[in-house]
């Protein structure tokens, strides 16, 4: 296996410290070498020291060590993600590489660039179950910081006109960049919606949170920077607009919205801002019907949505857009979402108890989700904050 002759040439150098308890040399009869042992010999094995005028094998640590990640303790470990690194697993609330799963350069001298995984990914094997253990890691705070939503500067606000296909005409939204905004960087997008009889100005709103809240949380490391588009919901086809009122006809225009925003708005944004696309980057979420509206482009699209954010939203989704039964993602272990929020105050004079009964129905069909019920809560910006607040701090793989 080795040439004692040609290694004991090399090095007769033992090192103290402390011996590591296991390595691939204990099989070949070889004992471990103490930490921070000099590498004098790599064979396809290993790499070789000697300590106490014998041969011990180095054990180097997993190959997930070098991207920042620990290594899984069980090699049996649920594989949860696979990239051309390797599998990797989850122990701890956080990413570990599942040792022996490693891809070995075909040039030892001069590896590749490591690419760092990114936990939102389509490769992860069970969405569903991912789902459910990226959620539990979301503390759920309530009050929120009184500063939080304080005013900071240097955010930009657009407002940008695109024409539509879908509608017929020339539409508006206002799209909010973060400080120092630059093309050099990818910043996941939040689709965050009005709600009824709004526009693309409604939340604007300093008691929305939009322009002040993301940056705020970011600064302190809670929440990803990033992009908020806010659009004009109504999107009625060509030839069907009609009078603003409670009434199914008006409701149309809404739930058509769906359309303008994956044809049209979507690819605006990839066209004239540096986002980073695919769901784990893009999120949808909204206050009353724009509530009611995030939840169904989020359960109809969870192939282009990865967070769902819904705060105090309107009735409609069920029964309306969907039977009990069909309120659930279609292929569960391939698109649930990584976040769905549900927030609702307990005395909405508005929509009731309406975000409850959305609530129960999703944990009736076992869709991972969080519900946030707020004391006392009506139907405004300061119950609205509360799920923002929570749902910004879970959003684009915040907690990974």
């Amino acid at each position: 296996m080795k040439n004692y002759t040609l290694l004991l040439s090399l090095v007769a150098t033992g090192f103290a410290g402390k011996a590591l308890g296991d390595c691939f040399s204990t099989k070949l009869g070889f004992p471990c070498c103490p930490e921070n042992t000099e590498v004098v010999f790599q064979d396809a094995d290993g790499d070789w020291g000697i300590a106490n005028d014998d041969w011990c094998g180095i054990s180097a640590p997993c190959w997930s060590t070098k991207l920042g990640f620990p290594c899984c303790s069980d090699a049996a470990s649920t594989v949860y993600y696979t990239d051309a690194d390797g599998k990797w697993g989850v122990e701890n609330d956080d990413w570990c590489g599942i040792v022996g799963s490693g891809t070995t350069p075909s040039n030892p001298q001069t590896p590749s660039q490591p690419t760092t995984p990114e936990p939102t990914t389509p490769h992860i094997d069970n969405m569903q179950e991912f789902a459910k253990s990226y959620m539990a890691k979301l503390e759920i705070i309530q009050p929120i910081p009184a500063d939080v939503n304080n005013a900071v500067t240097g955010v930009k606000v657009e407002k940008r006109t695109y024409d539509s296909k879908v509608t017929g005409n020339t539409r508006r939204m206002n799209v909010i960049l973060p400080p120092n905004y630059s093309t050099d960087k990818k910043y996941p997008v939040l689709y965050y919606l009005h709600g009824i009889m709004g526009n693309e100005d409604s939340m604007l709103s300093n008691s929305m949170g939009s322009k002040n809240m993301p940056v705020n949380l970011f600064k302190e490391g809670k929440a990803k920077e990033m992009i908020l588009v806010l659009p004009d919901e109504y999107a009625p086809p060509p030839g069907k607009a009609v009078e603003p009122g409670l009434t199914q006809a008006y409701f149309e225009g809404y739930d058509n919205f769906i359309h303008d925003l994956v044809d049209e708005i979507m690819p605006f944004m990839e066209k004239n801002y540096s986002i980073a696309t695919g769901r784990d980057n893009t999120a949808v979420a909204g206050f009353s019907f724009g509530g009611r509206t995030a939840l169904y482009i989020g359960y109809t699209r969870p192939d282009l949505f990865g967070y769902v954010g819904a705060f105090s939203p309107a009735p409609g989704v069920v029964p309306g857009l969907f039977r009990e039964s069909e309120f659930k993602i279609k292929e569960p272990e391939k698109y649930t979402p990584y976040v769905t929020i549900i927030s609702g105050g307990t005395t909405d004079t508005v929509v009731g108890t309406n975000p409850e009964k959305y609530h129960t129905v999703l944990t009736k069909n076992n869709q991972p989700h969080i519900w946030i019920s707020i004391p006392n809560g009506n139907h405004d910006g300061k119950a609205v904050v509360i799920g923002f607040y929570n749902f910004l701090r879970g959003a684009f793989g915040q907690l990974n």
